[in-house]
């Protein structure tokens, strides 16, 4: 199992190394693409929660799920923390 985390770790901080080496502009274009990926992450969610949903009703959950997280943010309960290496 420390193999395991010991490889994770590695590419964990290879993944920081490039991301801190893509110019500003890249990381902008990056963005849409990162929101897709959490998105199609969250949709696998909820249908392993919810087997009997259809997918209208998946991406019905999804959309309720970002109201909730941009009103939390509006709120201000979010803050930033500083990267762990």
């Amino acid at each position: 199992m420390d193999d395991i985390r010991a490889l994770a770790d590695d590419i964990f901080r290879d993944r920081i190394r490039r991301a801190r080496s893509m110019s500003p502009g890249k990381k902008v274009l990056l963005g849409p693409e990162l929101f897709d990926y959490a998105c199609g992450i969250t949709l696998s969610g909820i249908r392993a929660q919810n087997p009997d949903y259809t997918e209208e009703e998946c991406r019905r959950e999804l959309s309720r799920r970002l109201r909730i997280a941009r009103r939390l943010d509006e709120a201000g309960l979010y803050h930033p923390v500083e990267a762990v290496e």
